[in-house]
C-alpha cells in the first residue's frame, strides 16, 4: 500500500480474518463431501431388475473368459471398490465350471489367485437403465495394473437380460 492509508482493503482484510474459521470449514467440506456420497449409478439393493441385470453381465463375463480355459476359478465383485458380489448372485453360478466364488478384498491375496489361475469379474455400475434396455461399466483383473474396463450393453427379450455388446474402456 506504500505509504497510502487504504481502509476498505484493512476492513476486508479484518474481515476475512473473522471469518478465517468459516473459510476453513468450507474448504474441508469441499473435501469431506464426497466421501458421504456414494457411488453414482450403482447398487445392487434387494432390487431384483439389478441383480437380474448383475448376474446378465456375470454370465457373460463367465461365458467369454471360460472359453480361453485359461482360468481356473472366477471370483465375483461389485462397485468401484471391489466388494464381495451378492450371495444369490455367487449362488446363480453355482454349478458353473470353473468354480464361481465371491470376492473378498480383506483376503484377496494376489499371489494366490495368480498362483490359482483365478480371474476376477466385476460389475461397477448400471447406467442409463430403462425397462427394455441397460448400460453396464464392467471389468476384469488378475492383478492390480493387470486389468480391463468393458462398457456392456443389455436389453431385455422375453423377460430375460442379454448382453448384446461390449466394448472395451480402459487397460490398466
Amino acid at each position: 500500500f506504500q505509504g497510502t492509508s487504504a481502509p476498505g482493503r484493512a476492513d476486508a482484510c479484518c474481515e476475512l480474518i473473522r471469518m478465517k474459521p468459516v473459510v476453513i470449514s468450507l474448504i474441508g467440506a469441499l473435501f469431506l463431501v464426497p466421501l458421504y456420497i456414494p457411488a453414482v449409478g450403482f447398487s445392487v439393493a434387494p432390487d431384483t431388475k439389478d441383480r437380474e441385470i448383475v448376474d446378465a453381465v456375470f454370465s457373460y463375463q463367465l461365458e467369454q473368459y471360460s472359453k480361453e480355459n485359461r482360468w481356473n476359478v472366477f471370483y465375483l465383485a461389485l462397485g468401484h471398490e471391489a466388494d464381495p458380489a451378492a450371495d444369490e448372485s455367487v449362488e446363480t453360478f453355482s454349478k458353473h465350471r470353473p468354480p464361481v466364488k465371491k470376492f473378498i478384498k480383506a483376503e484377496y491375496d494376489a499371489t494366490r489367485i495368480q498362483q490359482e489361475k483365478g480371474l476376477v469379474l466385476g460389475v461397477m455400475n448400471i447406467t442409463n437403465r430403462t425397462d427394455r434396455g441397460s448400460e453396464v461399466e464392467g471389468y476384469i483383473f488378475v492383478l492390480p495394473g493387470e486389468a480391463k474396463g468393458f462398457r456392456y450393453n443389455l436389453i431385455r427379450e422375453n423377460g430375460k437380460w442379454i448382453v448384446k455388446s461390449s466394448q472395451a474402456t480402459w487397460i490398466a
